[in-house]
């Protein structure tokens, strides 16, 4: 019976395992670390036994992972942290490797003393017209056919 109730006080987040500990070392004496994790396996088995029946969120599109750990913080602060700092690092460096490389093409030592809203504005209209080159367009005019 003291494991029922011992997984009932380890579910209060205010207290988890330390309330046992207390208590238990007054009720069993020199047999409360004993007692402490007879109740830690418990929870470890009831754990796995609920997890086994299905505690996963149905896979939807468009799922949004850092919104929904945003909102259930309260639920899960120290996962909340976790998640927070691990799915904040992205998969790939690529991105920002080409942002610098393409700034490297632009900036030269001849055309070093561009202001930083010019290169700006030069790799974006690199980017729109390598877009437009992709899709088949042209924003160039060409003299000859005019």
């Amino acid at each position: 019976m003291h494991g029922v109730i011992g997984v009932a006080a380890v579910l209060d987040p205010r207290y988890k395992l330390e309330v046992l500990e207390f208590y238990f070392e007054k009720i069993f004496g020199v047999n409360a670390a004993y007692k402490v994790d007879v109740v830690r396996d418990l929870c470890y088995t009831l754990l796995k036994e609920y997890h086994d029946r299905g505690d996963v969120l149905p896979k939807i599109e468009g799922f949004d992972i850092l919104t929904w750990w945003k909102a259930n913080a309260p639920k899960y602060p120290n996962l909340q942290h976790m998640a927070r700092d691990f799915l904040a690092i992205p998969a790939s460096t690529v991105a920002s490797e080409s942002s610098f490389s393409s700034s490297g093409r632009l900036v030269s030592p001849h055309r070093n003393r561009l202001h930083p809203n010019t290169i700006e504005a030069l790799m974006c209209a690199q980017s729109w017209l390598w877009a437009a080159k992709m899709k088949g367009e042209s924003f160039l005019c060409d003299s000859a056919s005019k």
